[in-house]
Order: C-alpha cells, then structure tokens, then sequence
C-alpha cells in the first residue's frame, strides 16, 4: 500500500514540479521533491519498497520531462542506493542522515541532468547545485516528516479498515 501511495503522491510531486512551478522564478531552484519521497519510503517503509518507487517514479519523471529517457530512473536508483549506505552507519531517524543522502543525492541527479546539457558552464553547474543543496537542507527534512506522518497515517486508517473488516 505504500507503494500506491507513494507512487500518488510522487505523481502529484512531479507534475507540480514540471508544469506549475517553472512559471514562478522563485521555484527555479528548487530541487526535485521526489527525493525526499524516496529517502523516506526507503527510511520508513520496506527496502524493497524504495527500489521499487524509485523505479516507477523514475520511469514517470523521464516520460513527463521531456529530457533523454533514463536520467531520473538512474539518478533516483542512486538514490536509494546512497540512503542504503549511509543508513548503515547512521540513526534513521536523524537528521544527518537525511541532510547526507538530499545533498549527495541532488549533486548525484545535478551532474547527471546537467551535464547532459552542453550549454552550459561549469561554473553555472556549480552555482545552480549549491543553490538546490541549500534550499534541500531546508525543505527536504520537512517533506520527509510530512511524507511519514502520511504514511502512518495511510497505515492506521489501513489497519482500522481491516480491523472492521473481521
């Protein structure tokens, strides 16, 4: 069931992220939310439930971007892959460990869409990754605990549901 729901609300996520918020100029350097969905469907949910939302929601950020097919299924898999690692050596629920897997996970994602681009610079590469790591220092831990406290809640209104059921 986690699954589902996390596949709604990355699909919620990534629409948000690609058709409405490009029009606002404040939103420009805002990382990719659906990071924050996967370190915490990984963190407080079944692992091979990560690898799976990060497959789905790879495969529907690649189709609803536009860019070359395969980006974002990579880029989210390392991200479950670099939540893995370093819950191993750090508490779940800490802090350091959401702020280490967002930051490595957005430079991981930035350099793989970025640098796809040949336009660009290096410099603007590396202000444009500072700039999302900073706001993703911020924002990640908040959508992360909102995005747990869904999930409990998703999983008590389940067990109500089933509970009434027998």
């Amino acid at each position: 069931m986690i699954i589902i729901l996390s596949f709604a609300i990355g699909f919620l996520l990534t629409v948000l992220r690609t058709v409405y918020l490009p029009f606002f100029s404040l939103f420009q350097y805002l990382f990719d939310p659906n990071i924050s969905l996967i370190i915490a469907a990984f963190l407080f949910g079944k692992r091979k439930d990560g690898y799976i939302i990060a497959f789905i929601l790879g495969m529907t950020t690649d189709n609803l971007s536009g860019g070359p097919f395969g980006i974002y299924i990579l880029s989210y898999m390392w991200t479950v892959i670099i939540t893995q690692i370093i819950s191993l050596y750090l508490q779940k629920e800490s802090l350091l460990i959401i702020w280490t897997a967002t930051s490595s996970c957005i430079a991981i994602q930035n350099i793989s869409v970025y640098f796809m681009q040949a336009s660009l610079f290096f410099n603007e590469i590396i202000a444009a990754l500072l700039k999302q790591i900073a706001i993703g220092l911020f924002l990640s831990p908040l959508l992360i605990f909102l995005i747990k406290l869904i999930f409990r809640r998703f999983a008590g209104l389940n067990s109500n549901v089933i509970r009434n059921v027998r």
